[in-house]
Formats: C-alpha cells, sequence, structure tokens
C-alpha cells in the first residue's frame, strides 16, 4: 500500500515507495510553514504543532507506524534544476525521506517526480498586486483605465449619441 494524502493550492503531500509489511518506523519530511507545521520547544517530534503534525500522528495510530519528522535541509518545497531537484522532493528522490508531509503546491514539473494523491484543501484565491514603487496618484489617474484613444472614442460615442437621441 502507497500511503499518499494532498491537496491542491496549499497541499498535504505523503508520498511513499514502501508497502504495508516493510513500513514500521518512516522518515518523513516537511517545511515550517504555519499554519501547517511550526517549530515549538520539544525533542523530536514533540518539537512541532500543527495541522500535519495532528494528521501524521492519527494516520500512524492507525496505519500503526512510527515516524520522525526532518525539515527541508535548504527550506525549499522543491525545485527543478536540469534533473537534479532541490528541497523536500530532492531529498525523497536522494533517499533521505521515504514521505512528504508538507503544504506543497501541485506543478507538472513535480508531478513528474512524485505522485500527488486527490486534495484534503483547494484555494482558489488569486491576488495580483503591483509593485507599489512602479505607481504614484495623481489626479490624472482617473483615466489611466484607458488610454487616450479609447477616451477619444467614449467621447465621440457619447457626443454622438446625445445628437441622435436629441
Amino acid at each position: 500500500v502507497v500511503y499518499r494524502l494532498a491537496g491542491g493550492g496549499a497541499l498535504l503531500c505523503l508520498v511513499s515507495a514502501q508497502t504495508e509489511n516493510t513500513v514500521s518506523h518512516l522518515r518523513i519530511g516537511s517545511i515550517e510553514s504555519e499554519p501547517s507545521l511550526r517549530i515549538v520547544d520539544g525533542e523530536g517530534n514533540a518539537g512541532y504543532e500543527g495541522f500535519i503534525k495532528d494528521l501524521l500522528e492519527e494516520i500512524s495510530t492507525v496505519q500503526g507506524f512510527t515516524y520522525e519528522l526532518f525539515l527541508s535541509v535548504d527550506n525549499k518545497y522543491g525545485v527543478d534544476h536540469g534533473g537534479n531537484w532541490s528541497g523536500l522532493v530532492g531529498m525523497l528522490q536522494r533517499g533521505e525521506l521515504d514521505m512528504i508531509a508538507a503544504d506543497l503546491t501541485v506543478t507538472w514539473s513535480r508531478m513528474s517526480a512524485i505522485d500527488f494523491s486527490k486534495p484534503f484543501l483547494a484555494s482558489t484565491l488569486t491576488l495580483l498586486l503591483k509593485d507599489p514603487a512602479e505607481y504614484a496618484v495623481t489626479l490624472s489617474s482617473w483615466f489611466d483605465p484607458f488610454s487616450w484613444e479609447v477616451w477619444l472614442l467614449l467621447l465621440a460615442a457619447y457626443l454622438l449619441s446625445s445628437l441622435v437621441l436629441c
């Protein structure tokens, strides 16, 4: 049995190549990312708390395995550098981990390297913000949404429709 749990925009990914008969103790990689996982005072697994930690505790109890959490060595989720992955994905590929449990976003490149399961949490919220250094608010800012050509066409349409309606 392969243990996999995953999510969409924010994602828990548990990936393992071990079968149920051989699983007794797992090395599980994660990354500090509140509220999913945060570091607290304590030794070993007791030094972490959050949603991922609670979920791992429940799964390990039900499935009957023990685990040890390891944080990403470079504090990254994983980026492909020509076949060599950084972060958690790289640690999993190099055999340093048995599983990943993190709020890991599904990307096409990651899907080619590891398997994801169905999301437990998906977020469609997206914000696009302009860099504040690139604009200043002035009295003419009201005209900025359209080019001057569009404003002239709007004025012409207004005048033409006024004449037609009179």
